[in-house]
């Protein structure tokens, strides 16, 4: 679980004028974007599905680590979602007025060169400080959540050997894939190498794959390769289990259901920021 604490700061003897100056000097500091383009969304024709619209994913599509690093583009992106990636946190974690779901944009960033996705993910915070003036706070919150844990039929995952990034390594996993099964019906494989248990809860919590937060409570520090089938919809029968069953068959993994404490950011105030 993440805790977050703010540091106080005592600042002696500093004149007015150096005060001004370090002020300037740390907005300079602050992480943008070179340039950025922000318009509503044309309203999509009623006989589109939602989503059909865009041009790449919600999440955006560019920026660092993709074959179009300099420009990050998202397309019909809520203001409540655009919020979302930001700070990377899920729907539950936002408290904020409804109409931030209703209203979209079409947002096109130019990126800095070499900037990484971290550095990114600031940027938007501080367009958003900007250009929307945001204003949050962060607050604690009680969920219901999941704890990771090894079953009592203990682990069946092996410690990962190798790197699969090196030559003569092993094949290198495909992430998260879909496929269907003789009956038609949608299953869901996980193909991971290398990964921590806390890695793998992350990605169970990001991927709304289990519905709640998702917290490592396995006491494993190891890396690991992941290879598990489950079908996500449990109201039609499958040639897969659904995601617990296979947790605990194909893994040796238990996902046990809690309440704790989450981190929530409170949306303060906010305004639609003018076109350009």
């Amino acid at each position: 679980m993440r805790i977050r604490t703010i540091g106080k700061v005592l600042v002696l003897a500093m004149a007015v004028s150096d005060i001004a100056a370090l002020s300037v000097a740390q907005t300079a500091q602050k992480p943008a974007f070179e340039v950025v383009s922000i318009k509503p969304s044309v309203p999509m024709p009623a006989v589109f599905m939602p989503g059909t619209r865009l041009v790449c994913p919600i999440s955006g599509c560019g920026g660092p680590g993709t074959s179009d690093p300099g420009r990050l583009r998202f397309a019909n992106i809520t203001l409540r979602h655009l919020i979302e990636t930001a700070y990377s946190v899920m729907p539950y974690q936002i408290e904020a007025p409804s109409w931030l779901e209703s209203v979209q944009f079409d947002i096109v960033a130019a990126v800095p060169q070499g900037a990484t996705r971290e550095q990114t993910k600031l940027m938007l915070q501080n367009l958003l400080a900007d250009r929307f003036q945001l204003k949050l706070h962060h607050s604690t919150k009680e969920f219901p959540v999941y704890m990771l844990v090894v079953a009592k039929s203990g682990l069946k995952l092996k410690e990962a050997v190798g790197d699969p990034s090196t030559e003569g390594g092993r094949a290198k996993a495909r992430g998260t894939v879909r496929k269907t099964d003789a009956s038609g019906a949608q299953i869901t494989r996980f193909e991971f190498d290398g990964w921590t248990m806390a890695k793998f809860a992350d990605m169970l919590t990001q991927t709304s794959q289990a519905d709640r937060p998702v917290f490592d409570m396995t006491g494993l520090m190891g890396k690991y390769d992941i290879r598990m089938e489950f079908a996500p919809d449990i109201l039609n029968p499958h040639s897969a289990p659904d995601l617990f069953t296979a947790l605990t068959e194909q893994l040796g993994l238990k996902l046990e259901s809690q309440k704790a404490p989450v981190d929530v950011l409170v949306i303060d105030s906010v305004q639609r920021p003018t076109e350009n």
